[in-house]
């Protein structure tokens, strides 16, 4: 796969831009229980969430989809192929989803890095299985220099580790709903909560044991 060129990224069709700071509206997470033990009532802005599950699809575009709703979106090496049937019951507008399939993880990498620095009025997403704690902080001092959101979804064998992500949570799907561990907030402190699924959840759920069956946003190859 060629790499496409910062240019190119920063001026495709599907990004949009910024008016001013001060004209974006504090980003709830559109989960009020998950509200309540964010410092900021939300979504840190400008900032990089680290999301850790026991495997992909699990939950991830579930916890997201009350914001995701509401904003474009570019989705940096998925899992799987996004399944747009599922995608649009769930709410999400097609057309305000740009999809980077990178042909390695240092070029995946690459581009979310270069997403969040261009600062676009996007929610960058990016899925990767190993970040040392250098390219952590890359990606959250270019959150902060965009004045972009970020979020990072890792293996939950990553949760020991360091991490200077403004928020990092443990996700994971139960038989009650999904079950979301604040590890570290960023002017607050871990707490723990359980969410009920959205009504249209576009998520596989749970990954290891019995369940009713889900639409998905991946579809497996």
């Amino acid at each position: 796969m060629t790499r496409p060129s910062l240019e190119q990224l920063l001026h495709h069709p599907k990004l949009w831009r910024g008016l001013s700071q001060s004209s974006l509206a504090d980003p709830r997470t559109g989960h009020a229980a998950l509200d309540r033990l964010l410092p900021g009532r939300g979504w840190p802005r400008h900032a990089l969430i680290e999301v850790l599950t026991p495997a992909p699809g699990v939950g991830e575009i579930s916890l997201l989809l009350p914001s995701l709703q509401q904003q474009p979106q570019t989705w940096i090496a998925p899992p799987y192929p996004p399944y747009a049937p599922a995608l649009a019951q769930a709410g999400l507008d097609l057309k305000s989803l740009l999809v980077v399939q990178p042909g390695t993880p240092a070029e995946g990498l690459w581009a979310m890095e270069q997403l969040l620095r261009g600062g676009t009025e996007t929610a960058v997403l990016g899925w990767f299985d190993t970040l040392s704690v250098n390219i952590l902080r890359r990606l959250q001092l270019a959150a902060e220099a965009g004045a972009t959101q970020a979020f990072v979804f890792r293996p939950a064998a990553a949760m020991h580790s360091a991490s200077p992500a403004a928020l990092r949570l443990f996700l994971d799907a139960t038989e009650h709903g999904l079950y979301v561990r604040l590890i570290k907030v960023r002017g607050g402190r871990p707490a723990s909560v359980t969410l009920p699924f959205p009504e249209h959840d576009p998520v596989v759920v749970p990954a290891s044991a019995a369940a009713p069956a889900r639409s998905t946003a991946f579809r497996a190859a």
